[in-house]
């Protein structure tokens, strides 16, 4: 099951899951990923509950393809191929670095989930925010005096509602107002 995020405005940098019928045991059938929308999509999509897809996953101990009901060929073909034993480590088996580089770097979701219609999603509405993104930023850290964000030492004289990220260093600014400072 993956958990798909109940986003709180519109964003086009990350895909969206648009669910379908509910299903036996909790969560929803999944009708179609799409990724990366433009805003006036992503807009409509928040209004009418289609959720961001981030990758969130709780999965069973049976090994993935198995469980989703597909292989992506390209990944377990390169690794049939490797020569000689396997390394374990507790539970997991680990490719020799050869024959994983070989693999393509395909995301879970690409490589798996998109391909098979044995994948739930459930909301999960736990006020997430993408806090690399500036706006995102401006929304989660304080405000100080005349509005302003800063991440270290700020000395601010006339400045108002400002944006100001250092790391280890003052920063002195003087009649700046609504800027992003790194």
């Amino acid at each position: 099951m993956a958990f798909g995020i109940v986003p709180g405005a519109a964003v086009t940098g990350y895909g969206y899951i648009r669910r379908c019928t509910p299903v036996a045991g909790g969560g929803f059938g999944v009708a179609a990923f799409v990724e990366k929308p433009a805003l006036a999509l992503a807009q409509r999509y928040v209004a009418s509950g289609v959720l961001v897809e981030q990758r969130y996953v709780l999965l069973s101990g049976q090994p993935l393809p198995a469980r989703a009901g597909h292989t992506p060929p390209r990944l377990i073909g390169r690794l049939q191929q490797r020569k000689g034993p396997a390394q374990t480590d507790v539970d997991f088996v680990r490719a020799d670095a050869a024959h994983f580089k070989a693999c393509r770097a395909d995301s879970i979701d690409f490589a798996v989930m998109e391909k098979t219609d044995a994948y739930v999603v459930g909301p999960m509405d736990a006020s997430w925010s993408d806090v690399g993104a500036f706006a995102a930023l401006w929304d989660v850290l304080p405000h100080h005096a005349q509005g302003n964000v800063h991440r270290w030492d700020l000395l601010a004289h006339d400045c108002h509602n400002n944006l100001v990220m250092t790391e280890y260093t003052l920063v002195a600014t003087v009649g700046m107002h609504d800027t992003l400072l790194i």
